[in-house]
């Protein structure tokens, strides 16, 4: 029985994305890689995302005391090269205008065979330049109105955050 050519396309194409995502995994599975990633955000007290929405990349989250969220990045954007970039960003979300104020930074990029103690420094880097920004830093965007179709009230708007630790920066 011969398989129908659109159906042998799929599967060769499952194929390739089932061996790119076990490529990116084992960049990030690397002791020297996802360790010292791992071991900054419990140092730090930080929430560690990975693989937000099946990407390529972790998020180290906490809550500043200026308010908002901080977000470090660390994206995978070569896995030959096993090249990364790093980004920082922030946002305090505002219930009444309907809009989440951000400001963001490409910090560096990171090459794997620069090693853990390099790494740290970048994310320590990215950590620093979130710690400098205040509110003028931030851009308004607009048009988050399922907000309030999710929450009726700010105050449960708040609540349904989830409970980073608030770093002192």
């Amino acid at each position: 029985m011969r398989i129908p050519l659109v159906r042998r396309k799929i599967e060769i194409q499952e194929e390739k994305e089932g061996q790119e995502w076990l490529r990116i995994k084992s960049v990030f599975e690397n002791p020297a890689i996802g360790g010292t990633i791992e071991t900054f955000a419990e140092d730090h007290g930080m929430y560690l995302d990975k693989y937000y929405h099946d990407g390529q990349g972790w998020s180290l989250l906490f809550r500043r005391r200026k308010g908002g969220v901080g977000k470090v990045e660390v994206t995978l954007m070569d896995p030959e090269e096993k090249k990364f970039n790093i980004t920082a960003m922030w946002w305090v979300d505002n219930w009444e205008d309907e809009a989440r104020y951000i400001t963001r930074n490409y910090i560096t990029e990171y090459l794997s065979t620069e090693g853990p103690v390099e790494l740290r420094e970048k994310l320590e880097a990215a950590v620093a330049q979130i710690g400098r920004w205040n509110k003028e830093d931030l851009t308004a965007h607009y048009g988050f109105k399922n907000w309030r179709r999710t929450w009726k009230t700010p105050e449960e708007f708040e609540k349904a955050g989830r409970p980073y630790k608030v770093l002192d920066i």
